[in-house]
């Protein structure tokens, strides 16, 4: 992983030269290569990745174009190949920025929840099924324009609170929320979902302005994208949501951010593909892939999950559940 991440730092350089010369876009399409190179390498082989494939949604709408995607195993060749691709073929799509600029941050953002509004939730089946999009969708990036620009804040704050104050604003569902955006010499941020927390747990916190009366009757979903910090986990509890503590100021995460991403990635993917959940796991328990603490977004579960689910959910009331 170190000498992957060595690799694609020698090569932002030498595509900033590129794009310096007055050909950006073979700058970007070079960018594409390493990811799509990356996927390739450690996804199994029945995954396809391919690249610049619109998706046609399922409300009868396309998306833009969609730099990176991967499809699911059992996709037929015949799905795969043309510029327009169905969404139930599609097991992960990406957007990919050389260097990362807030604006693009945002606007990455939007196309993401654009193409999950665009998506039908499966419904009166799982709670894991109506929290989770059909498919994640991440933003990569080789760096960040951060580093020369001398900003007051560091580039991980920078790229953390845009998440914080972007969800608050634009996301209308759990599912929305963007799942990984990885910034190959900075860092990596997947998106923690807990699925559900009874009302009888929510009761018994401490009053927060973000936990209202429907919190409390029908029990809540907490979900923020947060900062994978590759650190032993540790119970945190914080004003805005009980997360995953690792990262004191100062600390170095133990993995970089290229093993946090396909690690997460992997563990998405073994939601529906059981055979890649042993090798999830061991990655986590080698100590790639753990959580940070950070501000989450509340919601009452009323308004996330059908009322089957919400019942099955209730009948249960074991405290806590958690995705991602």
């Amino acid at each position: 992983m170190l000498e992957i991440q060595s690799q694609i730092s020698a090569e932002y350089a030498e595509l900033s030269r590129t794009a310096a010369a007055g050909d950006p876009q073979k700058a970007g399409y070079g960018a594409e290569d390493r990811w799509v190179e990356l996927l390739k390498g450690w996804l199994p082989e029945r995954y396809a990745v391919d690249t610049r494939k619109y998706i046609v949604l399922e409300d009868g709408t396309e998306s833009p174009e969609i730099d990176i995607v991967v499809f699911r195993p059992g996709c037929p060749p015949r799905l795969r190949t043309p510029r327009k691709v169905l969404a139930g073929g599609v097991a992960a799509a990406f957007s990919v920025k050389m260097t990362l600029k807030g604006d693009d941050l945002i606007d990455q953002i939007n196309r993401g929840i654009g193409l999950k509004r665009g998506l039908w939730p499966r419904q009166n089946s799982t709670a894991a099924s109506e929290v989770l999009p059909l498919f994640p969708y991440g933003i990569l990036c080789h760096s960040h324009v951060w580093k020369t620009a001398r900003p007051r804040k560091t580039p991980v704050a920078q790229i953390s609170e845009r998440l914080t104050k972007h969800q608050e604003s634009a996301v209308r569902h759990p599912r929305e929320l963007v799942d990984f955006v990885c910034v190959a010499d900075t860092g990596c941020w997947a998106t923690k979902r807990m699925t559900y927390i009874s009302a009888d747990l929510v009761r018994h916190l401490q009053p927060q302005p973000c936990i209202t009366d429907s919190h409390r009757t029908h029990g809540a979903v907490l979900a923020a994208p947060v900062r994978i910090t590759s650190q032993p986990l540790r119970l945190a509890g914080t004003s805005g949501m009980y997360g995953y503590g690792g990262l004191a100021p100062g600390d170095t995460p133990v993995a970089p951010p290229i093993a946090q991403f396909v690690t997460a990635l992997l563990t998405r993917l073994s939601y529906q593909d059981h055979d890649l959940k042993p090798i999830a796991e061991s990655l986590h328990l080698n100590g790639y892939n753990s959580w940070t603490t950070g501000p989450g977004r509340w919601w009452s579960a009323a308004d996330v999950y059908s009322q089957r689910v919400l019942r099955g959910l209730k009948h249960d009331n074991s405290g806590f559940y958690t995705l991602d």
